[in-house]
């Protein structure tokens, strides 16, 4: 019998003489067995994919966790240990898994759980998140801890939309060689956990506080293959970049009141400028004295004399709400707003930024930057600033907010 690299070859050459025939034999003819071609195609690819991935030795997070991840997580574990942290937990599962796996060879099951996990994986590392467990054909994922992310619900909210469409594919070429009916069902809950420590294997310990966790995986239980259900503090904070629809409410043993439940729906295509963070402006108690120095070095702005501020700390609600409140605060000083001095001084914060080691901070000055020169119709500045931010989230790893200013490049007019 001849090996999957020729079975595949042959298959191929078999869809290009069906393609060549369609003048002969037509649409209805060529696209059906065209149809029975590629999803045995996909099935073989599926399958080689399988042996030719590198076994993970799920027990051990350093085995499965991308270089990248791991040396940001060992780096920086010291500043995050012993940490109360605001945290995106996700659970996700296999639906049905029990009735639909008795129908197969144990073998089997064992390869197209692999094959999931391996997806899971992906999508999970790509926005950051990290897999504390796999529970069968499951797993729980966190975002924020052990690598912090004010973003932390936005970035479980895509992961869970990629998931559900890496799994679309890989459910109908199940579906073709099992006759399964394979899909996930998905829970997402925020709220804080304390971070314990972190070995040099990438094991982390965490302690949840209230109901961050078992709450996450009711959600999980009480959704359907395909749906993505999230908690009222996840939608919350991730209402601006995405579109939720109200779900039914379930009941929570242990609580007088039922959970409040929304379903995730997409991605929306511009998402807001507060980026989930509008229902945490509270986190200002105690700032009081460093609002009143940033007015003072406003007003010295405003007469003249030039400062360049360093706003600093740790990834979370502090700082990047200070981020947007000194923004703010800087473009309402000058009335009328006098642009030429503006973007002299932008121009040489940028130099700073990118000759020190704040470049992700200038990459982030250079998009809402963009943002104001789109806005005053300077198309071209703004591409220049989009482009720049988009090469340095690039070449950082930092998926969400590339994929942000790329709909920001995509939405200008063309050059």
């Amino acid at each position: 019998m001849p090996d999957l690299t020729e079975q595949i070859s042959q298959l191929e050459a078999g869809i290009a003489a069906q393609e060549a025939l369609r003048p002969t034999l037509g649409d209805a003819v060529v696209d059906a067995t065209l149809a029975v071609l590629q999803a045995q195609l996909n099935a073989l690819r599926d399958q080689q994919q399988a042996q030719e991935t590198k076994p993970f030795d799920y027990d051990r997070p350093h085995s499965y966790t991308p270089k990248y991840l791991a040396d940001k997580i060992l780096t920086t574990r010291s500043s995050i240990e012993g940490e109360n942290k605001i945290v995106t937990v996700m659970f996700a599962d296999v639906a049905n898994s029990t009735a639909m796996f008795e129908k197969l060879d144990p073998e089997v099951v064992h390869e197209i759980m692999d094959r999931c996990f391996s997806l899971l994986m992906d999508e999970i590392h790509r926005y950051e998140g990290t897999i504390n467990q796999f529970l069968g054909d499951g797993v729980m994922a966190l975002f924020g801890a052990p690598i912090a992310h004010e973003d932390h619900a936005q970035r479980a909210c895509q992961a869970a939309l990629a998931i559900r469409k890496a799994l679309e594919t890989y459910g109908e070429s199940l579906q073709n060689r099992y006759g399964i009916d394979f899909n996930m069902r998905i829970g997402l809950n925020s709220g804080p956990v304390v971070v314990g420590s972190i070995g040099d294997d990438l094991r982390m310990d965490y302690t949840a506080k209230g109901d961050t966790v078992n709450t996450a995986s009711r959600l999980e239980g009480a959704s359907e293959g395909g749906r993505i259900l999230v908690s009222r503090d996840t939608y919350r904070l991730a209402r601006e970049a995405f579109t939720f629809f109200a779900a039914e409410s379930i009941r929570v043993k242990g609580k007088r009141d039922p959970l409040t439940v929304y379903e995730l729906h997409h991605s929306r295509i511009a998402p807001g400028k507060s980026r989930g963070l509008r229902d945490l402006s509270y986190a200002f108690v105690g700032r009081d004295h460093d609002m009143v120095q940033l007015k003072d070095i406003f007003a010295g702005l405003k007469a003249g004399r030039g400062q360049t501020v360093v706003v600093s700390g740790e990834a979370g609600i502090w700082g990047e709400g200070m981020a947007h409140q000194v923004w703010g605060r800087s473009l309402a000083m000058f009335s009328p707003p006098r642009w030429d001095e503006a973007e002299g001084q932008m121009a040489e914060s940028l130099r700073l930024f990118e000759l020190g080691e704040a470049r992700l901070h200038a990459a982030r000055m250079r998009m809402h930057w963009g943002i104001i020169c789109r806005d005053r119709g300077n198309t071209d500045t703004a591409r220049e600033h989009f482009e720049k931010a988009a090469a340095q989230w690039s070449a950082s790893n930092i998926s969400w907010e590339l994929e942000h200013v790329n709909k920001l490049i995509a939405e200008l007019p063309k050059a």
